[in-house]
């Protein structure tokens, strides 16, 4: 298990390294051609967009993910009892942690879809 949760962690970094060629934080900008007056302008950062990204998972999928098996693994070891515990509260139901990932899954999405269609407000 050890083993298993190192690899967990240090997999996917690997991964995506081979994939991200520039690694500076200058912007670039990458235009597409649409129409005769259209372009699509791609404004990113490699690594402020990928360390941005993985921040919905860090901090909402992976927490209401681990809040929901913690909370089926008491029912299957203790039963219909250990739904309950002494650190329970109206907010252990499972429809808020499925709250928080729906959340998170729709804000990665608009973030996703904000950086390849840029964005029409300057915030």
């Amino acid at each position: 298990m050890k083993i298993a949760c190192r690899l967990i962690g240090a997999v996917p970094p690997l991964i995506l390294a081979t994939f991200v060629r520039k690694l500076a934080l200058s912007t670039y900008s990458l235009s597409l051609s649409l129409s005769h007056s259209h372009h699509l302008t791609l404004l990113s950062s490699s690594v402020i967009n990928i360390t941005g990204l993985s921040g919905f998972f860090i901090g909402y999928i992976i927490p209401g993910l681990m809040q929901w098996a913690a909370r089926r693994y008491c029912v299957l070891r203790w039963g219909e009892d250990g739904k309950h515990t002494p650190y329970s509260t109206h907010f252990s139901h499972p429809v808020y942690a499925f709250g928080v990932i729906i959340f998170a899954a729709l804000s990665f999405l608009f973030s996703i879809l904000e950086l390849i269609f840029g964005s029409k407000y300057n915030f």
